[in-house]
């Protein structure tokens, strides 16, 4: 015998609108959030009235500040170094035309690259280079003193106060920003 084909029931279906109701609960938490932690290391000699729990705080403004007087005296220790360098540069290279010029008085043609003072000014350049980035650093150092907000926002918690001394990586704090919020539901 042949089998039974399959029965099938035949339903017109309409479009329609049904407003469904589902109940969920999330927490509602900021998009941004950051750790407050100074780049250098030192004592903290002034902290913002608002960096404290709960406050709020604007854009850029600052939060605390560590002591200066050791990173303001290695800028003044490089400024001495870039000068110093650009001495002993300006030395090298009178050297060389010298002896440049002497070796031409003889009328031996060109003089070898350790008689022109080549390497000597080359090594005055590379020493020139290496205090200039010596003061770069330190320059940012010092500005790396002052813990600015990057952006506006909420101190969740501040662990750190006037006299304490901080460390570099070291968090002092937690802030978000309140110009967002997000709050995740699971359905």
């Amino acid at each position: 015998s042949a089998p039974l084909p399959p029965l099938v029931r035949v339903h017109t279906v309409a479009s329609q609108e049904h407003r469904m109701v589902v109940e969920s609960q999330g927490t509602v938490r900021p998009r941004t959030e950051s750790r407050v932690v100074p780049e250098v290391s030192g004592q903290v000699v002034w902290v913002a009235p608002d960096f404290v729990s709960g406050g709020f705080f604007e854009a850029d403004s600052p939060l605390l500040r560590i002591d200066a007087h050791d990173y303001e005296q290695a800028r003044i220790r490089a400024r001495a170094e870039v000068a110093a360098s650009r001495l002993r540069q300006a030395q090298a290279q009178a050297e060389a035309e010298i002896a440049v010029r002497e070796w031409r008085d003889l009328g031996e043609g060109e003089p070898p690259a350790l008689t022109a003072h080549v390497p000597q000014l080359e090594n005055a350049r590379a020493a020139l280079a290496a205090a200039a980035a010596n003061l770069v650093q330190a320059e940012r150092n010092l500005e790396r003193t002052e813990l600015r907000a990057p952006f506006a926002g909420r101190v969740r918690e501040k662990t750190v106060d006037v006299g304490q001394f901080v460390t570099a990586g070291a968090a002092v704090g937690s802030i978000y920003a309140i110009d967002f919020a997000e709050i995740r539901l699971p359905l």
